[in-house]
């Protein structure tokens, strides 16, 4: 088939379950929690900056309206 030989199809995985297992430590996030954290710290990222940006616009606009004031 194509230049393949049969024993490529024919190989075990008895030793894959000695090669990688299970995580149950609870304290180790799973590949799960890491993407659900990293979502949500950059979503807090982008809500802050977005703050600053509004605190900043604030201060100028205050700053405007003292020097009107006057």
């Amino acid at each position: 088939m194509d230049g393949l030989d049969e024993t490529l199809f024919s190989v075990s995985l008895r030793g894959f379950p000695d090669i990688c297992e299970d995580i149950t430590d609870t304290s180790v996030y799973s590949i799960q929690q890491s993407k659900l954290r990293t979502e949500e710290d950059h979503r807090l990222k982008l809500a802050e900056e977005k703050k600053q940006g509004v605190r900043k616009k604030i201060n100028e606009l205050r700053s405007e309206f003292d020097t009107l004031h006057k």
